[in-house]
């Protein structure tokens, strides 16, 4: 069918545009990049994915964040722990706060999400948190306040992307009572597939961060 003005499009429903077909597909935050503004620069859903994973939070979770650059990862975060779940944001930019806003009003509920415009080394949250996600350059300056507010058992993430960075966070807060858990990078390699002409991407995703997982 052609655009019609004024009509709601429902998932699985297709359309044409200039003569090109198009089906509607429903939301998910491994998709939003695609169409979100950028203020900074995000976290691939590569890395997102492997983030949520491997800190186990789940449906009703209860959630820190700091450094919401355009809200990439908050969506992701968003879509693990449900509308049971709360999530707490903190940026020191207020621009960064905006963008993420506009970005996530389009797609999600954001009744369980509050963010605020200060430092989280500042913050002093009323309640403790299953995780916390710390995509900062200097996450040892937090320590004080993750240490305060995850929770027995609870999980730290940081995202770094330079060894020193890693290594000073390492010392910082297992120091605190984190233990480390893990450090890692994850790459991706997509393949051209075609008929008798199959073969790796020349574009592949190499390093983008450095992700670390400690436990309280």
């Amino acid at each position: 069918m052609e655009l019609e003005a004024g009509r709601i499009y429902e998932p699985h429903d297709t359309l044409s545009i200039k003569g090109e077909r198009y089906t509607v597909v429903r939301y998910s935050p491994s998709l939003l990049h695609h169409v979100a503004r950028r203020g900074a620069q995000i976290i691939n859903p590569k890395d997102a994915a492997y983030m949520i994973s491997r800190s186990g939070i789940s449906q009703g979770a209860k959630v820190l964040e700091s450094g919401i650059g355009s809200g990439i990862l908050t969506a992701h975060i968003l879509w693990a722990i449900g509308r049971g779940g709360i999530l707490h944001s903190v940026d020191r930019d207020r621009s960064a706060v905006e963008t993420a806003t506009r970005n996530l009003e389009r797609f999600v509920d954001l009744s369980n999400w509050t963010a605020s415009v200060g430092d989280i080394a500042e913050y002093r949250p009323h309640f403790s948190f299953d995780a916390a996600f710390l995509d900062l350059p200097e996450p040892w300056k937090a320590s004080d306040t993750i240490s305060g507010c995850v929770r027995n058992g609870g999980v730290l993430v940081t995202y770094l992307p330079t060894f020193d960075q890693v290594e000073k966070t390492m010392l910082e807060y297992t120091s605190s009572g984190f233990d480390h858990e893990e450090t890692c990078e994850i790459t991706l390699r997509t393949l051209i597939v075609r008929k008798n002409a199959t073969r790796p991407d020349n574009a592949a995703i190499g390093h983008t961060a450095f992700i670390s997982f400690y436990r309280r």
